[in-house]
């Protein structure tokens, strides 16, 4: 019975010591499967280089490598700035607002110079009223995943007053 008790103590001691070493040795098969059917594509080695294809992935995870989500690249969509012109019967501007892109209005008395979130109309006049300017300018930024597709089309400056005292509407 000693013997017996001695040779299981010693073949535990060596599955003890064996354990370790292999997983030391690499393998990683949930790595290695993550590769197939096109997985390979979606995923890159730690040091964010890509794979040539599913065996090169393959190998790479089997040998312990780890793998990361390759990040996807930010769609990009087309947006235009607005075009409008100035309504000479009531001496004003509609800034429409537009989805994708932040328009600021600067100049225009009580509006914040901040994107607007809707359309804003701003009227020529010099008593401070609010929605009212003299003169104002519009700044045009495409947000993130856009793209504004006329630069230049819209207009980025209204001057009711070109200058004097007299409303020119």
């Amino acid at each position: 019975m000693r013997k017996y008790t001695k040779f299981i103590v010693v073949a535990g001691a060596l599955v003890a010591l064996a354990a370790p070493s292999a997983a030391m040795a690499g393998g990683n098969s949930d790595a290695a499967h993550e590769c197939q059917q096109n997985g390979w594509q979606t995923v890159i080695r730690q040091d964010g280089t890509s794979f040539a294809n599913q065996g090169d992935c393959v190998s790479y995870g089997a040998r312990g490598g780890v793998l990361k989500v390759k990040a996807t690249p930010p769609v990009t969509r087309a947006v235009s700035a607005p075009v409008f012109n100035l309504d000479a019967n009531t001496c004003s501007v509609t800034v429409p607002y537009t989805a994708g892109i932040d328009t600021v209005l600067y100049g225009v008395n009580g509006q914040p110079e901040t994107p607007i979130t809707h359309d804003v109309t701003a009227t020529g006049s010099l008593d401070g009223t609010d929605g009212t300017a003299s003169q104002f300018w519009i700044g045009y930024t495409a947000q993130p995943g856009y793209v504004i597709t006329n630069p230049g089309a819209a207009p980025t400056h209204f001057d009711f007053y070109n200058g004097d005292y007299v409303r020119d509407c």
